[in-house]
C-alpha cells in the first residue's frame, strides 16, 4: 500500500509537470516478492504506472551507462559497486571498451540486515555470521574482478553515505558540496566500520549525514564495503552521484534521440506527437509538407466562404502532414491504411473526436469523397460530417497540387468571385501535371463551396523562394 501511495504521488507529480515519457523500472524487492506481479498489475491500474521489471544484469548496465557519464574512466577500468536494499551489483569495464562483467548478488543492505542483525548493537557471532556470509558469496566475484581494476567506484545511497560519514570522522576534513567524484581512502573507512560494528540505534541516529531510513541498515552495508576493501586490495573508494535512476534516463535519451529530437523543437503537445507518429511511419516529409502548407493557404484564402477557425485550421493540417503515411503499410489503399494509423496511433492532447476528424480528412484525400455509405463517416454527427467534407475538400485540392512531388509550387494566391474561386499559382516548372491533377480532383471542393475551381498558373523567373500564401478579397 504503501508503494502505490509513493507511486501515484510520482504520477501526479510528473502529470503536474506535463511530462511526455515516464519510465519505471522495478529491481530486486519486486522480481523476487511472493505477490510482485499483484503490485504491478495495481500500479498500473490504481497509480497509471506501467513498471518494467529488469534484471540484476540489466541494472547493471544502466549503473554503468550512469557512472561512464559521471566520472572519466577512459585511463584506467574501474570495479562498480552500487549497493541496494535487495542486491548489489559489480560492474567491470571502462569508459572505451565498456563493461566486461556484471554481477547481481542478493546482498542488499536490507536483506542482510533481515538475516544477519539481531541485536543492537550487532552481536559478534551475528558479525561473524555475516561476514563468512559475504565471503562465501562473494568469493566467485572477487575470482573474476580482483586484480582486473585500477579504481573502486561507489554508487547509490549506502556508500555515497559511508563515503559522507567516513569524511566527517576525519579532523578537519569538510564534506563537500558535490560528492562526485569524492575519493575516501580505506583507512577512514576501515576506521568507520569499526565504530559502526560497535555503535547501537541511538548513537548512530546522532551523526551528522546519516538519513533516519539508514539508520539500521548502515552496519550491513559498510560491513560489506569493507569485505570488498579487504578482498580486493583497493586502497580507496571514488564515489559517483550517477546511479540507476540516471542511468534510466541516459538510456531512455539515446534509444529515443528522434522523440527527444521532436521534444526540442516542438513544445506543443499536439504537433509533436503528429510529428512522431509521422516519423515512425516513413513519411514521405518534402510532399507533406508541401501539401500542408498547400493546404492552409487554401483554408486561409477561403475562410470568408467555410467560417472555420483556427482549430480547424490546425485539424487541417495535421491531416495534411499525415495523408500519405498509409504507405508505410502498403501502396494499394494506402488511404485508408493512413486512417487506420492515424486512429490507432496514439496521439497525444487530441480529443478522441478531434483524432477521428484528422484520421478521416486524411482518408478521403484521394479515391472516393465522403459518404453515407461509409459507416465510420456514417456513424459520426452532422456538423462533424460536415467538417471533413469541407477539411477534405481543400486537402484534395492541396495534394493534386504536388501531384509531381516536387515542390512545383512555390506561391500561390486565391481570389474569390461570385461564382468562381480563382486560384492563381507561381511554378518553378512546367505546371501541366498539377493543372491535370487539380482538374480531377476538384469535384468535392465545388460541391462544398458551391463555385467552380478555376486554375492558373505562371513560370517562376525570380529565384526559387518558399511557399507563401497571397489572399486577394
Amino acid at each position: 500500500e504503501r508503494g502505490l501511495e509513493s507511486l501515484a504521488r510520482c504520477r501526479r507529480l510528473a502529470d503536474s509537470h506535463r511530462v511526455d515519457a515516464l519510465v519505471a523500472y522495478a529491481t530486486s524487492a519486486v522480481r523476487e516478492a511472493d505477490n510482485g506481479g499483484d503490485f504491478i498489475e495495481r500500479a498500473k491500474l490504481e497509480a497509471g504506472v506501467n513498471v518494467q521489471v529488469i534484471s540484476g544484469q540489466e541494472e547493471g548496465r544502466l549503473i554503468f551507462t550512469a557512472v561512464r557519464h559521471a566520472l572519466d574512466l577512459s585511463k584506467t577500468p574501474a570495479l562498480i559497486v552500487d549497493i541496494g536494499g535487495g542486491s548489489v551489483e559489480f560492474i567491470l569495464g571502462d569508459g572505451q571498451s565498456g563493461a566486461s562483467f556484471v554481477d547481481s548478488v542478493k546482498l542488499g543492505t536490507a536483506r542482510m540486515s533481515e538475516a544477519f542483525v539481531g541485536s543492537d548493537p550487532i552481536s559478534a557471532a551475528d558479525l561473524a555470521r555475516l561476514r563468512r556470509h559475504y565471503d562465501a558469496v562473494l568469493a566467485p566475484v572477487f575470482a573474476q574482478v580482483t586484480g582486473k581494476f585500477e579504481q573502486l567506484v561507489g554508487s547509490s545511497g549506502t556508500l555515497e553515505t559511508l563515503a559522507v560519514l567516513a569524511l566527517a570522522r576525519t579532523d578537519g576534513a569538510a564534506v563537500p558540496t558535490t560528492l562526485n567524484g569524492l575519493r575516501v581512502g580505506r583507512e577512514a573507512l576501515g576506521e568507520l566500520n569499526e565504530w559502526l560494528v560497535r555503535s547501537d540505534a541511538n548513537s548512530r541516529r546522532r551523526l551528522a549525514g546519516l538519513d533516519e531510513k539508514r539508520v539500521d541498515l548502515i552496519v550491513a552495508g559498510s560491513v560489506l564495503l569493507d569485505t570488498i576493501l579487504r578482498a580486493t586490495g583497493a586502497h580507496s573508494l571514488t564515489i559517483s552521484e550517477f546511479a540507476l535512476r540516471e542511468g534510466m534516463i541516459l538510456d531512455y535519451l539515446s534509444t529515443h534521440r528522434q522523440q527527444c529530437d521532436l521534444y526540442d523543437r516542438y513544445t506543443d503537445a499536439r504537433r509533436r506527437s503528429v510529428f512522431e507518429l509521422a516519423r515512425r511511419c516513413d513519411w514521405a516529409e518534402r510532399h507533406s509538407r508541401q501539401v500542408a502548407r498547400l493546404a492552409v493557404g487554401l483554408f486561409d484564402g477561403t475562410k470568408t466562404l467555410h467560417g472555420l477557425g483556427p482549430v480547424e485550421r490546425d485539424l487541417l493540417e495535421y491531416a495534411a502532414f499525415l495523408h500519405d503515411i498509409g504507405h508505410h503499410i502498403g501502396h494499394s489503399a494506402h488511404h485508408k491504411h493512413t486512417q487506420y494509423l492515424v486512429e490507432h496511433g496514439e496521439l497525444k492532447g487530441f480529443s478522441p473526436a478531434e483524432i477521428q476528424t484528422i484520421a478521416q480528412v486524411a482518408r478521403y484525400h484521394r479515391k472516393s469523397p465522403p459518404k453515407s455509405s461509409h459507416p465510420t463517416f456514417a456513424a459520426l454527427p452532422k456538423a462533424q460530417r460536415e467538417l471533413i467534407k469541407t477539411l477534405s475538400a481543400l486537402l484534395r485540392v492541396a495534394d493534386a497540387l504536388d501531384r509531381s512531388r516536387f515542390s512545383n509550387v512555390e506561391a500561390l494566391s486565391v481570389e474569390l468571385t461570385d461564382d468562381a474561386v480563382e486560384l492563381t499559382l507561381t511554378t518553378a516548372g512546367d505546371p501541366e501535371l498539377e493543372l491535370w491533377a487539380v482538374e480531377h480532383r476538384s469535384d468535392l471542393f465545388e460541391t462544398v463551396f458551391g463555385r467552380k475551381l478555376r486554375v492558373t498558373a505562371q513560370p517562376d523567373t525570380a529565384p526559387t523562394a518558399p511557399l507563401t500564401t497571397e489572399i486577394a478579397r
